[in-house]
């Protein structure tokens, strides 16, 4: 074998080398395509998920705002319903009304005692038995006329829906009413008349007990 045999064998050699190496920069460049074509639909397929994600957060974020919403109206219109409740529902209270007592026989007509001053001269003065004014308590329904809520507490004024006076009735001022709820009458001497009933029967049984009390 000469020096071009020789020569011949290593081209075809080089030749065989070359091929092999592009071979396998050609395989690198495609596994390098091939993964960053992967890793490219994965980025897609997270950016996707991350997509429906915010889409869905959105979505409940949106809902919870219209679940508030509508808890809120729920609550308002059952706070609404109670006010209206407690505004319209009858109720009753008492109060001190003036009456004139029974006419005794030793008065005159005016209720006057009549007398004579040793000089002669007639005088008069007011009956001591039946010239004073009395006092009873009176069931009355109550008009409520105002309504609050105050710490989560119910708060309304009333006063009575019909009065002796009108125009009294027309110048007085609701009051805030503790409401009944089965005290012992004993219980309420010291604001007799600061309570809302309910029931009448239980109002005018509370009057009796008062009255009976004078």
């Amino acid at each position: 074998m000469d020096y071009w045999d020789d020569y011949s064998e290593y081209d075809n050699t080089a030749e065989e080398l070359k091929a092999s190496l592009l071979v396998s920069v050609k395989q690198e460049v495609k596994d390098k395509i091939e993964k960053l074509q992967r890793e490219n639909a994965e980025l897609k397929e997270k950016q996707k998920n991350l997509t429906l994600l915010e889409q869905e957060v959105s979505r409940k974020t949106s809902q919870l705002d219209r679940d508030i919403r509508n808890a809120e109206r729920t609550v308002k219109n059952a706070k609404a319903k109670e006010l209206f409740k407690e505004i319209a529902e009858t109720k009753y209270m008492l109060t001190n009304k003036s009456f004139t007592k029974d006419k005794c026989d030793k008065c005159n007509e005016k209720r006057k005692l009549t007398f004579t001053y040793p000089s002669g001269k007639v005088g008069e003065e007011t009956c001591d038995v039946c010239g004073s004014t009395d006092y009873r308590a009176v069931v009355t329904e109550a008009l409520g006329v105002s309504i609050d809520v105050r710490s989560g507490e119910l708060i309304v004024w009333y006063k009575p829906y019909k009065y002796w006076d009108d125009d009294e009735y027309s110048s007085m001022s609701g009051e805030v009413k503790k409401p009944y709820t089965g005290q012992d009458f004993t219980e309420m001497d010291k604001s007799r008349y600061s309570y809302i009933f309910t029931d009448k029967s239980d109002a005018q049984k509370y009057a009796d007990y008062l009255n009976e009390k004078r």
